[in-house]
Parts: C-alpha cells; sequence; structure tokens
C-alpha cells in the first residue's frame, strides 16, 4: 500500500509540474492590412494565410470586422465588405467622390450601421453604410486626421494634429474642441469620463486628461510623450515614452506616476495592451515585454527575430497572446513562450497595423490602436 501511495504522489507532482501552453482555438481568424495594401486573413490555430483581397493594392485603411464582413476603405473612396471566412467580395459603395482622403492610414471606425473616415482639412465624414448616403461631414481646417477617432455613447472624439474634438456622432455638431496642444497628437483614449491625449512637442511631450463631457482639462504631465498608444486598467494609465525610454503607469484621476520602468526605447508606433494584470508592450530590437500592471516588474521579454523597428501589435484573445512584427506569431502570454510564428514576409509585415482577433464566440478583439476597441 506504501508504495502504491508514494508513486501516486510522484505521478500528481510530475503532472503538475508539466505545465501546457495554452493552445490556440480552432475557428478563430485574424485579420490585417499589410503594407501591399490588401486585406489578409490567417488562421489563428496555426498562422497559415487563409485568403488575401484583390484590390488591385488600393486598400486604404485598417480593416473592421462586422457581422461576418471585413470593411475596408480604399484609395477610390469606396467601402468595400469581404466575406470574414471566404474573401468573396460582398459588397461595394462609393462613398467619398472627391479627394479628402490622406490615404493610406485615415482614421476608420465602423458602429451602429455607421461608418466614420477622417481625411485632409481635419475632415470627419460619416455614412450610413446600408445606404450610401451621407449623414454628414465636417472640416474645419488644413491638418490630416489620420488617427482612429473614439465613438462613446452619442460623441465621437478625433484628433487633428494640434487639436482635439468632440462632436456629436448623429448630427456632426460639436460638442467642443481644444486648440493649440502640440505640433502632434496620438489617438484619443477614452475611461471612465475622460478622455486622453499624448502629444510632442520639441523638446517634451506631453499627456493631457480632458473632462469628457465638458472638455475641460483636468491635468497635464510632462513625463511622458507619443511614445505608446494608450491603455488603462484599474485606475491606472499606462504609456511609454520613445524619448526617455521608459514605461510608464500613472494615476488615471490626477496623472501621478505610480511606477515608471526603465527598458531599451519604447517604440512609438507599438501599442500598449492590457490582459489578466500583465501590460504588453513592444520595443526597438523587436523585443515584446510583459510588465506586472500593479508594480511594473518585469515578468519577461521575447525578442522577434528581424528589423528593430519593434513596431508591434498586440492582442490577446482566449488565453493566446498574438503580435504582429516582423511575423505574425502566438505567444503564451504568462512566459513568452512563442506557440507559432508565420513564414518570414519581409517589407509585408508591419506593427502599425490594426490586428483584429475574431474568436470562436465572434467576438472580435483589436489591438490598441484601433477605435473599434472602445465601441467593443
Amino acid at each position: 500500500m506504501k508504495p502504491l501511495f508514494t508513486f501516486l504522489i510522484a505521478l500528481s507532482l510530475l503532472i503538475s509540474c508539466k505545465r501546457k501552453d495554452p493552445k490556440p482555438i480552432q475557428n478563430e481568424w485574424i485579420y490585417v492590412t499589410l503594407s501591399d495594401r490588401e486585406v489578409h486573413a490567417f488562421n489563428a490555430a496555426n498562422g497559415r494565410e487563409v485568403w488575401q483581397s484583390a484590390t488591385q493594392k488600393s486598400v486604404a485603411t485598417n480593416p473592421v470586422v462586422n457581422n461576418g464582413q471585413v470593411s475596408v476603405f480604399n484609395m477610390d473612396g469606396k467601402l468595400i465588405q469581404f466575406d470574414a471566412k471566404t474573401g468573396i467580395r460582398k459588397n461595394e459603395i462609393q462613398l467619398i467622390t472627391d479627394y479628402v482622403l490622406n490615404v493610406p492610414g485615415d482614421g476608420f471606425l465602423l458602429a451602429h450601421e455607421t461608418l466614420y473616415i477622417g481625411g485632409k482639412y481635419e475632415s470627419i465624414l460619416a455614412y450610413n453604410i446600408r445606404t450610401g448616403q451621407s449623414k454628414w461631414q465636417l472640416r474645419y481646417g488644413w491638418n490630416s486626421v489620420t488617427e482612429d477617432p473614439v465613438l462613446v455613447g452619442n460623441t465621437l472624439y478625433y484628433a487633428a494634429m494640434s487639436k482635439l474634438y468632440a462632436v456629436n456622432s448623429e448630427t456632426g455638431a460639436i460638442r467642443w474642441q481644444v486648440d493649440q496642444l502640440a505640433q502632434h497628437t496620438r489617438k484619443p483614449f477614452y475611461y471612465q469620463g475622460m478622455v486622453y491625449l499624448a502629444t510632442s512637442h520639441y523638446p517634451v511631450g506631453k499627456l493631457f486628461a480632458f473632462d469628457a463631457a465638458t472638455g475641460i482639462k483636468k491635468w497635464e504631465s510632462s513625463e511622458v510623450d507619443t511614445g505608446t498608444t494608450l491603455t488603462a486598467h484599474d485606475g491606472l494609465l499606462f504609456i511609454g515614452s520613445e524619448k526617455t525610454g521608459r514605461f510608464c503607469a500613472l494615476d488615471a484621476k490626477t496623472g501621478q506616476i505610480r511606477w515608471n520602468q526603465a527598458t531599451p526605447k519604447i517604440s512609438v508606433s507599438s501599442n500598449a495592451y492590457y490582459a489578466n494584470n500583465l501590460i504588453y508592450v513592444g520595443g526597438f530590437e523587436n523585443t515584446l515585454y510583459a510588465f506586472d500592471a500593479q508594480t511594473g516588474t518585469l515578468k519577461w521579454h521575447s525578442t522577434d527575430q528581424g528589423s528593430s523597428a519593434g513596431n508591434f501589435s498586440i492582442v490577446v484573445a482566449n488565453g493566446v497572446l498574438y503580435t504582429l512584427g516582423q511575423k505574425l506569431r502566438a505567444i503564451n502570454p504568462q512566459n513568452g513562450v512563442e506557440l507559432w510564428s508565420s513564414a518570414e514576409t519581409p517589407g509585408q509585415f508591419y506593427g502599425v497595423s490594426t490586428l483584429i482577433v475574431t474568436d470562436s464566440n465572434q467576438k472580435n478583439h483589436y489591438s490598441a490602436q484601433s477605435g473599434m476597441q472602445e465601441v467593443q
């Protein structure tokens, strides 16, 4: 009896020590627009390409996934929609006839059957995607809207160079605007009744916090600049600074630094992503970092061999971390162990593209630079 008891204990210990990496689930999809200006769909279980669009390299925006369709805007002002599983072109609507787009890379948002897209002249255009009819158009200046707008309730927030706008999403009427912020602004970020905007202005960038309803400035911080895209959790804002090479957590209400962690320089094009008390962010030398969200302790780092740009797009879905850098990769989010990676295609994969993962429950997970993340 005693030998059997000892054997069972040893067996249980052996099993418990063999921690299995999570497996990507079948019937999950990954969508990106790559530098060839086409949409590509991949099997999330193994990284194999399933289909790519055929638009004669004319895709001008990151994709949006909605109701089983992948939607993009092309350089001729057309909304093109593909079947999300087959890539078959389902619809094509001519929306814009005059050249106001600042393609490629305009801000693009699709919600509640309305498409919002930014362009030249500080313009935002809203269209009904069922009828193709214009709902409203705004043109206020000479700068371009190149970052995604953010929709919260019936208010649309967007940045154009040195300005921040809040407009009624149904009518286009301006609720409030803030001018003369800086030379360049990132995508606005909404969190718990506040709108945050990271800016750059030589020699020091700033992070601003505004009341979302009134536009009144609550605080500003010169500790950070336009490094990574903002994310937040449990009262903390997370952002990386390219200039200082530090990754920071700030109190969302006061702007006070809770912790900052020195790293090799954080890439200005990377985005921070929160999941399960860890913050993931990409840095130069194509290194991906995972920090404890509460303490800033570095938990692990992983290198994607290739260029040194460090332009990562990051999504965590169903216990798997997906990154788009020099390669498309699936990673164990707890320890950084790679589960699979795509064949390297130099000049094709760039992390500035929005990364979308559609899980088996048909929920879409967007990387942080997409305005769609806030409307999920």
